[in-house]
């Protein structure tokens, strides 16, 4: 299909539905609603919103707003400058998979044990007081952005106060705010200049 389209799988019963949409051209909007979707935006400006259980969505070209909702979802998020809107749940069912792609992405983490690729560009990574273990797996100093609601941070924007709540594991940085919240960066050894890249909120 083609031009400007919404497309909405069917809420009005209890029973779940499994849907497939693929938007192709146009600013197109995709709610999969109930079930575990596969919903692809194409090309254009889409709006992307799995719904409830597990989905994939996919952006596709284009500046795109791609919502998982509640459930294990798997969003690709695809090239240009994209926003992924996570959810608040916690435990196993919110633990999504975000590929960001090309292009200056903003990814917003609310809940669950998210992992997360930003892909080439500058890309601002969003921490919502709420979020579980995070992982980032190619984050790059002085390029992307940390941005950390003020009561997940918990501190002063210092150097001192990012050395205590940092800790090398694994060859990877991993700051814990939290018994049950933390974000860990695959590849990053060290907080030298991290400090200039974080923005409480």
């Amino acid at each position: 299909m083609s031009g400007n389209d919404t497309l909405s799988a069917n809420s009005r019963y209890s029973i779940s539905f499994d849907d497939r949409f693929h938007g192709q051209s146009g600013n197109d909007v995709l709610r999969g609603q109930q079930g575990r979707d596969s919903l692809f935006g194409g090309t254009g400006n889409d709006h992307v919103d799995g719904g409830d259980e597990a989905d994939l969505v996919r952006g596709g070209a284009g500046n795109d707003t791609v919502i998982g909702g509640l459930g294990r979802d798997t969003a690709v998020l695809g090239t240009y400058a994209d926003l992924w809107l996570d959810d608040t749940q916690a435990g196993a069912f919110g633990a999504d998979r975000v590929y960001a792609g090309a292009g200056r992405d903003t990814l917003n983490a609310a809940g669950g044990d998210d992992k997360m690729t930003g892909g080439f560009g500058d890309d601002t990574f969003v921490f919502a007081a709420t979020i579980g273990d995070m992982v980032i797996t190619d984050y790059t100093l002085g390029e992307d952005a940390l941005q950390v609601a003020n009561a997940l941070w918990g501190g002063e924007l210092t150097q001192a106060y990012l050395d205590s709540i940092a800790a090398v594991d694994g060859g990877d940085l991993l700051l814990t705010f939290a018994a049950d919240s933390s974000l860990r960066l695959q590849g990053i050894a060290s907080t030298t200049g991290l400090l200039d890249d974080i923005t409480p909120f």
